[in-house]
């Protein structure tokens, strides 16, 4: 296990180094951030960026059932930013503090910056665990982040505006969200409400249904805009019982009607309200 999870962290850390993407972006300015989330393991971290790399390394402060580790290291790339949010993905390392156990992840998150002050952020993040040459589990987070030293906010673009378009339905994958793990679901789109209904695969098999509403308002135009509602389920596997799901997340949608959304949550299963996290991506119709 020590040795496949070295494995996939340096092949991931030597993809990402190397991507061509945002080669233009080698010389821009640095970024440090400190910052605290909440999950089943929660963690206390530090963040260095330097144009579309960011490293950080995490402390955990709680150990679970899931996690044993104590420390970890995490090197991802921003594959979209702009001032007012950064996204990400890329591979990470836990270990204890003996060198014991290795895990490694997978995470993909984002930081949103919706004050005025673009120095605080709100972090959210999904994160597989992979144990023993395997996902083990799905972890999503939620936490704040202060941004102790930002010179590249000023080299981030905006994003563009695009035509509005009024797109009436959408089918998505999802990750994490209601169902923990994969699924899928069918939107259809009244204004800006959105009613839908799914189902998670695995590990909780539970259809569901729910309705978010889209803040699009005073900026229609605005490729990416934020949304909240609810999601109510019941499962019938792993923990049979009710499921609700409250999340408030993004959603981005190109002109060709490529969707996808990153949202933080709180979940709600027979240990009580957690924090949760989800990612859906998909197509949008016009008819």
């Amino acid at each position: 296990m020590k040795f496949f999870s070295l494995v996939c962290l340096t092949v991931c850390l030597g993809i990402v180094s190397f991507s061509p993407l945002h080669a233009q972006d080698s010389l821009a300015a640095s970024s440090i951030d400190i910052g605290y989330s909440l999950s089943y393991d929660s963690y206390a971290s530090l963040a260095y960026s330097k144009g579309w790399f960011r490293s950080e390394a995490r402390l955990f402060t709680n150990q679970t059932f899931l996690n044993q580790q104590d420390f970890g290291l995490i090197g991802t790339g921003y594959f979209h930013q702009s001032p007012d949010y950064r996204f990400y993905a890329g591979l990470g390392l836990a270990i204890d503090f003996w060198g014991h156990d290795f895990q490694a992840s997978l995470p993909v998150g984002g930081i949103l910056y919706p004050l005025a002050n673009k120095d605080f952020g709100i972090q959210l993040e999904i994160s597989p665990t992979i144990y023993d040459q395997r996902i083990d589990y799905m972890q999503g987070s939620l936490g704040l982040r202060f941004t102790l030293n930002d010179g590249s906010r000023k080299q981030r673009v905006r994003d563009s505006t695009v035509t509005i378009v009024k797109y009436k339905r959408g089918l998505y994958m999802t990750l994490a969200d209601i169902g923990v793990g994969p699924g899928v679901v069918y939107s259809i789109y009244a204004n800006d409400w959105d009613w839908h209904v799914g189902a998670g695969i695995w590990p909780l098999a539970i259809p569901y249904g729910g309705v978010y509403y889209h803040f699009r308002k005073p900026k229609p135009t605005k490729r990416i805009h934020p949304y909240a509602g609810v999601d109510a389920g019941y499962a019938f596997t792993y923990t049979p019982g009710l499921v609700v799901y409250v999340p408030v997340g993004l959603q981005m949608v190109y002109e060709n009607g490529f969707t996808w959304t990153l949202e933080g949550s709180a979940i709600y299963v027979e240990e009580g309200f957690l924090p949760w996290c989800g990612i859906k991506f998909g197509k949008s119709f016009k008819r």
